[in-house]
């Protein structure tokens, strides 16, 4: 049967220092390792992407063209490398093995390298794969001079294909401009991010949330979409309005070009407006905001955990004194009830009516439905 090629958008995450790792290491300890932080890999970038194959040291993704927005993959790109660094720091704290394999564990990194393009979808022996000319780019990218031009050991490559493809303006995000030319592919550019630097400033901030026991309200939904779906609808300054009536539109301010800590949205209702800061952004996981609200600062944390129809989601609510605040919250819970939970259920089921109208995800409806 002839199979027509499809865009897609692929991603290989790859455990650089791995070779030279192996070399000097018990092998068995340094296999276990490497299961262990490939595990940690997946977990972070599937969803949204789907695992095509392991390649030793390297996992090869993809995802349908359309179905992947930007700032969905630059925060799954932050949560997988992120965790990966928390992951190789845990391991090394945690073990009281001398063995070089464990020794060693720190020299290890992660980098990605990210194109998009024509590809054909192809099943060997029961294993799924993708052929076609792009694919071979993406993989030619490995062998690059990243490291020898900017000393980064830990770092995305996006191609100016999977730029153009998840629309990013990648100098506005201060990554940077890069080329690389190969015999049998000729020229190509792409821009690079300094994935390390993001890593050490994120370890140097302290989290910030409202503790269960703090809460003053709190409220409980299951979301039938896969936490990075749910939660770009939560946090999307464009798709927000959608599901929560009272809000007419954000405005939102990224100082780094990107939404994360420090993000303020301006949130309109009418002819009022609430300033919203963003405090606390892990994807897809959690995120806390201060909002400043008539009646004083609301803290307010969104946890999501990934379930077998979706995930589940919590938010917390409190303010920076709850013991002050107590004589009023009597006359806040209402308007949390009315604003919050009748927009979160809204939200569940603008979710499962898309997700089910046409067997596409709510990402790719969504983003066709776009102008």
């Amino acid at each position: 049967m002839l199979r027509t090629p499809e865009p897609v958008l692929m991603l290989i995450a790859d455990i650089t220092g791995y070779t030279s790792y192996l070399s000097g290491t018990e092998i068995d300890h340094a296999q276990n390792v490497l299961e262990d932080l490939l595990e940690t890999v997946v977990a972070k970038l599937a969803p949204p992407f789907a695992v095509l194959k392991g390649e030793g040291d390297a996992v090869f993704l993809f995802a349908p063209a359309g179905t992947v927005s930007g700032a969905v993959l630059l925060d799954a790109l932050d949560s997988c490398y992120f965790g990966f660094r928390r992951r190789l720091r845990d391991v090394s704290q945690a073990t009281s093995c001398e063995c070089n394999a464990c020794v060693l564990i720190p020299r290890l990194d992660l980098k990605f390298v990210i194109h998009a393009g024509q590809a054909i979808r192809q099943s060997t022996f029961g294993s799924g794969d993708l052929m076609g000319s792009d694919v071979v780019l993406l993989h030619r990218l490995l062998k690059n001079h990243v490291v020898e031009e900017h000393g980064w050991r830990g770092y995305a490559l996006v191609t100016e294909a999977a730029v153009t493809q998840v629309g990013l303006d990648c100098l506005r995000l201060g990554m940077v401009a890069h080329r690389e030319v190969y015999d049998d592919a000729g020229p190509v550019v792409g821009f690079v991010e300094d994935l390390d630097a993001r890593w050490r400033a994120e370890d140097a901030r302290a989290s910030f949330r409202v503790q269960p026991d703090d809460a003053l309200w709190r409220f409980e939904i299951d979301l039938p979409a896969a936490p990075h779906v749910s939660w770009e609808w939560l946090t999307s300054p464009r798709l927000r309005p959608r599901w929560a009536s009272h809000i007419v539109r954000v405005d939102q301010e990224n100082v780094a070009g990107r939404a994360g800590v420090g993000t303020t949205n301006h949130c309109v209702h009418g002819h009022d407006a609430v300033l919203e800061e963003v405090l606390d952004w892990q994807p897809f996981d959690t995120t806390t905001t201060r909002s400043i609200t008539p009646v004083g600062a609301l803290l307010t944390t969104y946890d999501l955990a990934r379930t077998d129809g979706g995930c589940h989601l919590i938010v917390l609510c409190s303010t920076d004194d709850p013991e002050a605040a107590g004589p009023i919250w009597p006359m806040v819970v209402p308007v949390l009830d009315e604003r919050f939970g009748v927009a979160l259920t809204n939200l569940a089921g603008i979710l499962a009516l898309e997700a089910g109208s046409d067997g596409r995800t709510v990402g790719e409806v969504e983003r066709h439905a776009a102008p």
